[in-house]
């Protein structure tokens, strides 16, 4: 675990310009103290046993998982939809 995060702010360096590195790199870093501020607030909506903490994980998991896919197949049809139009 303490090998990712010094990859991922690299990781931004190396794909952004050096202009807006500073940017993206403040982002990541807002959004990974943000997460370590809410994760005990988020935990203990979860549950406080342990079967009823990883039931409701889980079910968090499987909503976010379909909801991503949807977006997927959605932004794929677009897609093909804008690219009939260009062929035509």
């Amino acid at each position: 675990m303490l090998i990712i995060i010094p990859y991922i702010f690299n990781r931004i360096s190396e794909v952004s310009s050096a202009k807006k590195a500073p940017f993206f790199t403040s982002i990541a870093l807002v959004g990974s103290n943000l997460g370590s501020f809410l994760s005990p607030i988020i935990a203990n909506y979860l549950g406080t046993q342990s079967s009823t903490v990883i039931f409701n994980a889980g079910l968090i998991n499987i909503v976010t998982g379909v909801v991503t896919l949807i977006v997927i197949i959605a932004t794929k049809e677009r897609r093909h939809h804008v690219h009939q139009k260009l062929v035509k």
